[in-house]
């Protein structure tokens, strides 16, 4: 019963003020406010020249704004007619889906999604690892002669979201990709991190449609032309100033976030960075963007200079080598032994023992 009694006190609803309330409040407002005093005239006046404004807006301006919404208007209706060509085809660059499904979630971004299940992003997840592990691969038997460091610089390089977007143009997902309304007026179809996730989401699904190794060979069929541009792995700025600092006194650049500005889709990132006695500052769609992008200044700023790593001896010129080092080290034995001064010091040695 006590329960009950509480239960019904806590959730109860306050009774409606009765008319005498109501009446005394609005005297209590009449009161502290001169109703007589205030110029409603010189609101409606004021409305009216703002209406006289309005309506003075240049009529080119007007035809020129409706002009450029109707153009909007069509291009998007055209590329959402050409995102449902490619679905009714269940094909993208040469490749047919079995699971239609795949290739469909594959281009709904998070913006558009109802769901956040329903978006690509697991699909990215599973695509990174594939577009690794194909970039990994080919470097592996394109630069046997790089060591461990020179092959991971060219991955990074060509796992960047730079160079995924530029797979991702390649793809048309720029024309077909699904984004919310609100995200394509902000530009998300020239967004490289959007474009560099839907990439890696279309590989995803190709993979789980036709298996790694159909997913793999059309992966390496993008990456393969970025791969020959770049003969010699170039290194990131991060990486080249700290190397370069390290060098002269032995330090560390300093990174330090100073604000993070935007939406949550659409961050701003502001990063510092010191060193050698210098300072900057830089802005990216990322962190780590944030950063590359002060230790580029920096490294322009301090005139940093770009090293490539050395050659590796081939194994004919290491078996030179060895056969180099084999043969002077067996003259060196040649001439010890062509020498009588060891054997002469020791036959002494031995007869001064004999007469003793």
């Amino acid at each position: 019963m006590t329960d009950r009694k509480k239960y019904k006190k806590r959730f109860y609803k306050p009774k409606r003020p009765s008319d005498e309330e109501i009446d005394a409040s609005v005297n209590k407002l009449e009161d502290e406010v001169d109703v007589d005093s205030l110029d409603f005239n010189k609101s409606e006046a004021s409305s009216k020249e703002k209406g006289d404004n309005a309506g003075n807006i240049d009529s080119e301006t007007i035809a020129k704004l409706k002009s450029e919404r109707n153009a909007e208007m069509l291009r998007l209706e055209e590329l959402e007619r050409k995102r449902e060509i490619m679905l009714a085809t269940d094909e993208i660059e040469g490749y047919k889906f079995k699971d239609v499904s795949l290739l469909t979630r594959a281009l709904v971004h998070s913006s558009f999604a109802t769901r956040k299940s329903e978006s690509n992003e697991r699909l990215e997840f599973l695509g990174d690892r594939v577009i690794g592990l194909t970039i990994a691969s080919m470097l592996y038997k394109r630069f046997p002669d790089d060591d461990e460091g020179a092959l991971a610089i060219r991955l990074a390089s060509l796992a960047s979201t730079s160079s995924l977007a530029k797979i991702g143009i390649q793809l048309h997902l720029d024309e077909i990709l699904s984004l919310s309304p609100q995200e394509r007026r902000r530009g998300g179809l020239k967004n490289k991190n959007i474009l560099a996730d839907a990439c890696e989401a279309v590989f995803g699904a190709i993979f789980l449609d036709g298996g790694f190794v159909v997913a793999s060979s059309m992966a390496e069929r993008f990456i393969r032309p970025l791969m020959e541009e770049a003969k010699t792995p170039v290194k990131d700025y991060k990486t080249r100033l700290q190397e370069f600092s390290q060098k002269i006194n032995k330090t560390y650049p300093v990174y330090t976030l100073i604000s993070r500005e935007g939406q949550a889709h659409l961050p701003q990132f502001t990063v510092g960075c010191e060193c050698q006695g210098q300072s900057v500052i830089a802005k990216g769609s990322s962190q780590r963007d944030a950063q590359q992008e002060a230790a580029r200044m920096l490294v322009e700023l301090l005139g940093v200079p770009e090293r490539t790593p050395k050659k590796k001896k081939s194994d004919d010129e290491l078996l030179n080598a060895i056969v180099a080092d084999t043969k002077s080290i067996k003259a060196k034995k040649l001439v010890l032994k062509s020498t009588p001064v060891v054997e002469v010091e020791l036959e002494e040695e031995e007869s001064a023992e004999e007469a003793e």
